[in-house]
């Protein structure tokens, strides 16, 4: 690599050609989000106007927290990913699952029929050439939290539940969580536990079932043992 005037070093011609791909592909996958939600909700809907601040949101959490480019841009894709296919009726979810040889997620299907957006999104997200582990868990469990995500997973799980265009975002104060969250891994795991913890008080008060996996995650990243 050469180095510029100011003593860094200037980006090889194969860097720029890979930072111009990258850019291009997001490109491509910000379009087709765009295209699928626009067909049901319309152009610049409710659901496009979330996933653009979720988009933002990891954003401005990732380069608050230094985050490495190749993860913030995969933190980034998961993003635009996850709610793709959220007004999508469930039945297309559970035959775009099954029809990737996945079965669908049996709690989900008793319980919560619209909660299988996820995992049909990470199922397309995979046919459409997603390759990244984390991107594909991040995904598949947003809704819910897992107990064993990276970064990325706690990244896209914060920024879904704290994106400024959230019914709730000035009520619980998710500016600050988002704040909290820039502060390095161990603000992230904080606030995703902070947002789960609201998560779980807001079904129960609801009378409503939990996952499996909320609980599972809720064990894990709070330390309780059993």
């Amino acid at each position: 690599a050469g180095t510029a005037a100011c003593g860094r070093p200037c980006p090889t011609a194969t860097s720029a050609s890979r930072t111009g791909s990258r850019a291009t592909s997001e490109a491509g996958l910000e379009r087709e989000v765009a295209r699928r939600l626009a067909a049901v909700e319309g152009q610049e809907g409710p659901r496009l106007a979330h996933v653009r601040g979720v988009v933002e949101t990891v954003r401005e959490i990732a380069a608050a927290g230094g985050w490495p480019s190749d993860r913030a841009d995969a933190a980034e894709r998961a993003a635009w990913i996850h709610d793709a296919l959220r007004l999508e009726d469930p039945s297309r979810h559970r035959s775009r699952i099954e029809a990737a040889g996945e079965e669908p997620d049996p709690w989900a299907l008793a319980h919560a029929p619209a909660l299988l957006h996820a995992q049909a999104a990470a199922v397309w997200a995979a046919a459409r050439g997603e390759t990244y582990p984390e991107v594909l868990m991040a995904v598949r469990h947003h809704p819910t939290g897992h107990p064993d995500w990276g970064p990325v997973g706690l990244l896209l799980y914060v920024a879904d539940f704290c994106e400024p265009g959230r019914p709730h975002a000035e009520r619980l104060g998710t500016a600050s969580l988002r704040r909290h969250a820039g502060r390095g891994e161990e603000g992230l795991a904080d606030v995703a536990r902070q947002v789960l913890s609201l998560r779980l008080a807001h079904d129960v008060s609801r009378g409503r079932a939990v996952h499996p996996l909320s609980l599972r995650a809720w064990k894990r990243w709070s330390g309780e043992r059993g």
